[in-house]
């Protein structure tokens, strides 16, 4: 959740990821959710239907939500971004997080010998 402070206006978005982001074991992700609005918008963020909190997570000035070190569980539907002020409440949907497993090289490779 994140306190956007301008004045007078009910929020919009104006842009959202809207796609599949695919993204390897460990590196970052960012879902776009460009609010803009004024007076205070709670910024809330929900993967699977629930809301998003803590942790790894960031959710950025611009409603932006940010995960640190994507494991796999971080796979899903980010089904809401959601902005919410006073003059009123915006959603959009925000798109899908594909997290892929890192390479695991289970059998070594062998030394062969050409007769």
């Amino acid at each position: 959740m994140y306190l956007c402070w301008k004045e007078n206006e009910a929020p919009s978005i104006s842009e959202v990821t809207g796609k599949a982001v695919k993204v390897a074991e460990g590196q970052p992700v960012e879902m776009k959710c460009a609010v803009t609005g004024k007076h205070d918008s709670i910024i809330t963020w929900y993967k699977n239907g629930v809301q998003i909190t803590g942790g790894r997570y960031l959710i950025k000035e611009t409603g932006d939500l940010v995960v640190h070190k994507a494991v796999l569980s971080d796979s899903g539907i980010y089904t809401l971004c959601e902005a919410v002020n006073r003059y009123g409440r915006v959603n959009a949907e925000a798109g899908i997080v594909i997290v892929r497993q890192k390479t695991i090289i289970q059998q070594p490779p062998r030394d062969v010998g050409v007769f």
